[in-house]
Parts: structure tokens; sequence; C-alpha cells
């Protein structure tokens, strides 16, 4: 989906796929008033930018179609780009929920104008509305001058943008990440509606910890690639976090065993582990940026061996694992388990709703404890 519109835009077209086939004319895409394909249908020749039918504008809850790439726009005239979509995708059966359901106002080929790749869309009134000005999230920049204070929802092809309420990001309000491709009204969060002034990038690289609450005492740097130890004078005796960071995987034991959980820039946790399960107890962290991954372990409580499986279409469970994972973490939205391989004999759903990373410390007592052989996305397939 999306050339990669990579992005977190285009996983709201991938989240409820169901692939179904439908006699309409070639290189077009059939929009639908209701989920399942119901409702009232506007037939769309893809083909330079076509505004939707009369009286389908913003009405659309799910689509057919056989045109190979097509992008959709919130505004007339193919503006204010919202994401691409391709046939190889399947059609999408139900959009509720989600920032894409009753906001299709134009359509057009791929080679109309998108946004970058990385970037944010800010929109002065909540659900979009208003004047919008699109952002490349690298480094350091300024909210543009005609909205500066003023910004009231934001989506983006960007992950994780770092909110502040003064100019040369000064002033950190907090994270803006954009599990769900968008934000539709920042007056849900009062501490940055109509105070955006700049915004950078969050790249996670180097987390620091400190041996006492509110980042004092000794420190200890550590890049965030891949599983890192402790440093010797901290291990086991860490208080706080700090740095370039949005969130760490802390574990209370070498190599990245003993999952203890996850700390968020934006939250209290990370200036103080007091009455956590973080305080003076982790010995290794590793990077949670990805998405769309889960790690099965060997024993409850993430111990034993591990298999890390980045979920895209159907996935094998590790062959040390397979028919022994006893928990589970993830940061993919939802994932679907199977009792045999190659994604058949669906069994049951995980998801991964509270922040990306919540998880299942102990499979005893449930039906798939020692039997997942398969896993997939929850839109693979969908279960019949």
């Amino acid at each position: 989906m999306l050339e990669r519109f990579a992005t977190v835009s285009s996983a709201f077209f991938i989240l409820h796929m169901a692939v179904t086939s439908i006699a309409i004319a070639p290189n077009s895409v059939t929009l639908y008033k209701d989920r399942n394909f119901g409702g009232r249908q506007c037939e769309i020749e893809v083909q330079g930018c076509k505004p939707v039918c009369p009286g389908m504008e913003a009405k659309t809850s799910s689509i057919k179609g056989n045109a190979p790439c097509v992008n959709f726009y919130r505004r007339p005239n193919c503006t204010a780009y919202m994401g691409t979509w391709h046939s190889s995708d399947g059609d999408v059966w139900d959009w509720k929920g989600y920032p894409a359901q009753d906001s299709i106002v134009s359509v057009g080929d791929c080679k109309q104008p998108i946004f970058p790749m990385n970037s944010m869309t800010f929109y002065e009134h909540k659900n979009f509305g208003g004047r919008f000005c699109n952002i490349p999230v690298s480094g350091c920049r300024p909210m543009c001058p005609e909205l500066d204070n003023r910004a009231s929802s934001a989506e983006g092809t960007a992950t994780c943008v770092k909110l502040f309420d003064q100019a040369n990001c000064r002033g950190f309000l907090r994270l803006l990440y954009l599990q769900d491709n968008a934000n539709r009204n920042f007056a849900d969060f009062i501490s940055y509606q109509d105070k955006v002034t700049s915004i950078a990038d969050c790249d996670n690289s180097t987390a620091t910890f400190y041996q006492h609450k509110g980042f004092k005492g000794k420190s200890c740097e550590i890049p965030l690639t891949g599983c890192k130890p402790m440093c010797p004078d901290l291990d086991n005796q860490a208080s706080s976090v700090d740095g370039n960071v949005f969130c760490v995987k802390a574990y209370s034991e070498p190599n990245c065993n003993g999952y203890l959980g996850i700390i968020w820039q934006d939250e209290s946790t990370h200036s103080d582990f007091d009455g956590t399960d973080f305080q003076d107890k982790i010995s290794s962290v590793s990077d949670c940026a990805s998405k769309e991954t889960v790690t099965f372990f060997e024993h409850k409580k993430y111990k034993g061996r591990r298999c890390d499986i980045q979920v895209k279409g159907c996935q094998p469970m590790c062959p040390e694992l397979d028919n022994l994972a006893s928990s589970v973490q993830g940061s993919a939205q939802c994932i679907r388990v199977y009792d045999d391989a190659n994604c058949t004999n669906k069994f049951t759903n995980f998801t991964f709703q509270y922040h990306p990373l919540d998880s299942y410390d102990d499979f005893k007592g449930n039906d798939w404890q020692d039997k997942i052989s398969s896993v997939s996305n929850c839109w693979y397939k969908p279960y019949q």
C-alpha cells in the first residue's frame, strides 16, 4: 500500500481489508456509503483528478476497485492528500473509526500530487478543517506562520512527532504518536490545542539513564540499536531516563530477557521510576520505535527463548518456538495466530491497543498455550 505511503497514513486503508471480486469498469474504483459494500455507490474512472459523485462527498465507508494505484484527498481538485491505495491491497470493507471514514472528496491517479513521505499535515480546525500546511519531519522545524499556535488536528506519513510550544523546539509539549494515522481533535489533549509553534522528529537514537529520579546522579547514555546492556555502574540501579528517545523497552535480565515494560517520554514515569516495575531493575534495553512487530517467548513473563517476527502477511513461528510459545509482547495493532503452518486453522486474535506495546504475559489456561505455529496481520485473508 502506498509506495510506502509508508506511513501511517496508509495503514488505515490496509486495516480492514477483504479480498473480493466485482465486475466494474477497467481502471476504476467504486466507493460505497456503508460498510461491507452497502448503500449508495459511486464508480470513478481513475484518470487525472476526479471529484466523487454528487452527494457522496465525505461519505465513504468501503471500497472495491481494479485501478492499479489511486490517491485519495480530503479537498476538491486533489488537494489535502490523505493516502494511496493499490488494487493489489484488496478491497476495503470497513473504514469506521479510521481517518478514511467519511473523508474522501476527490480521487486521482498516482500522477497527482501527494505530501512528502515522513511529513506531517496540520489543520486549523478539528476533523482536518480550515487552513492546512505540510511540514517535513526532519530535525527541528517551525510551524507554518499561518498556523502558529492555531493547529487543531493533524495527520501524516510520519509515525511520530515531538511538539513544542516555543520556537526552535523549546518548551516540550508531548509526542504526537500517530498509531491510527491521524489525530482529529487536539482539544482532546488540552496540552497542545492551539499551542504548537515548532516540531521535531522522534529519531529515538539514544537514551540516557540516571541513578536518581529527576535525571540526577550518575548517568549512562545508551544507543538504541538492537539490544543493549545497561552500563555496569547503573545495572539494576536506574531511576529515570531522558534523551533523544520517545520510547524504550526495559528488561530485568541481560540480553533483553525478563521483559519489564515500555517507558514513554510523554509520561511521568520517564522522570521517576518510583512505584513502577522499572525502579532499580533495568539490566538491558532495546528500541521500540518499529511498528508491526511481535516477540514470542518460550515461557510466561517473557522468559526463555524468544522469536521476533515482523508481521507482514503470513509468517511462520520461529522453528525453535513452533507450538512452544507461552507469552508475547508486540508493537503491531492486531495479529492473528494459527495452530497450523501457512496461516491455516486460525484460533484467536491478539490486539495491542493501549500504547502499541501491550502484552500477554502468560498463555496458561488459554487455547493458544504451546499451539501457535504461524502468525499474520488481522487483515490477512479475513477469517470466515
